[in-house]
């Protein structure tokens, strides 16, 4: 039972495996992440895999190349995504040979820094660690009437090919952001469990997307005019009854002032889990996110745990020079 990656005709193997493995319905994976699990967006060569005797598959790892603006920084990043076991094999240590399977191939690739969205207990010992800043923003109703926002009708986007090009160019000026493709763009929005609005036209547009059909308050993604944006936030809690609305951020420096003045608090927390696969490479490319301040040199940072070498270089609530963040439809 050597590690090994995934050929093309597992497709619908894998399928079965992981919505055993996670407990989720048919085809939930194709049908929540189209942008990377359809059967002409699957990178088989980047899915690690242990197999049994008779060819089945026993515990599996998916890197995804995550290609991420980080203000005037850009890094591709080895995202860990779909890590999970068949519940008969579990407990013979399966897991831990294919994240370290996937470790080594990352290291190969060149990738210099692993990100994941998972447990601190469970990937620590792979030197993962929390690092990265997230904010969230509270904003409600009655923030937005006090700051002046007029209330905009949510009109719901229908994938007209117009408005998903507004969208997605509204996206790419985001400093923080994962760098898409035109067709990987369209595919994220397609998401059945989006609710997607737009509003304005030209200058003046902009977008929100809701996270759940029943619209509980989370935002998933959103763009463009902020006073446009906040009018549709207004009318979307007058529309679904929600009291408020919570807007992620990289940082309180990237928060425009019409988000700053309807906000009724913030929050801050771990971006996500990272490992340092190639520390000189991370300085070299995270640089000038920081030019006037000097983390400790790669010579000092790879003497330290891996852990620790995370936390200092992207410590969420000190002093760390870097940042990473990953908007809600981007993470695996």
């Amino acid at each position: 039972m050597k590690p090994d990656t995934a050929t093309p005709d597992e497709y619908s193997s894998i399928q079965r495996f992981l919505e055993e493995a996670y407990g989720v319905t048919r085809d939930f994976f194709p049908a929540r992440y189209p942008s990377w699990w359809g059967p002409d967006t699957t990178d088989f060569s980047r899915i690690c895999v242990i197999r049994g005797q008779h060819g089945e598959i026993l515990s599996l790892v998916r890197v995804f190349p995550l290609d991420l603006q980080l203000g005037p920084a850009r890094l591709t990043a080895g995202g860990i995504g779909a890590v999970a076991t068949a519940p008969s094999a579990r407990g013979r240590g399966l897991m831990s040979r294919v994240m370290e399977f996937a470790i080594a191939r990352m290291k190969e690739e060149g990738f210099p820094l692993s990100i994941l969205w998972g447990d601190r207990h469970r990937y620590s010992q792979f030197g993962y660690e929390n690092g990265g800043r997230a904010l969230r923003l509270s904003i409600g109703l009655k923030g937005l009437q006090r700051s002046g926002i007029r209330t905009l009708e949510p009109v719901r986007c229908r994938g007209e090919e117009a408005e998903l090009e507004n969208m997605a160019a509204a996206y790419a000026r985001h400093p923080f952001r994962r760098r898409r493709g035109a067709q990987e763009s369209r595919l994220i929005y397609s998401r059945r469990d989006l609710l997607l609005h737009c509003a304005g036209e030209g200058a003046t547009f902009g977008y929100l997307i809701l996270l759940g059909n029943r619209a509980r308050g989370g935002v998933a993604e959103f763009g463009g005019d902020p006073e446009t944006v906040l009018g549709l936030a207004a009318g979307c809690c007058q529309r679904y009854g929600l009291s408020e609305l919570s807007f992620p951020f990289p940082d309180w420096e990237n928060v425009a002032e019409p988000y700053r003045r309807a906000a009724n608090g913030a929050t801050g927390r771990s971006a996500a889990m990272l490992k340092v696969l190639d520390t000189g490479a991370v300085l070299a490319a995270l640089n000038p996110q920081c030019p006037d301040r000097k983390p400790p040199g790669a010579r000092q940072l790879d003497a330290w745990p891996e852990t620790r070498r995370v936390e200092a270089l992207f410590g969420t609530f000190s002093e760390a020079p870097f940042n990473v963040f990953c908007w809600p439809l981007d993470q695996i």
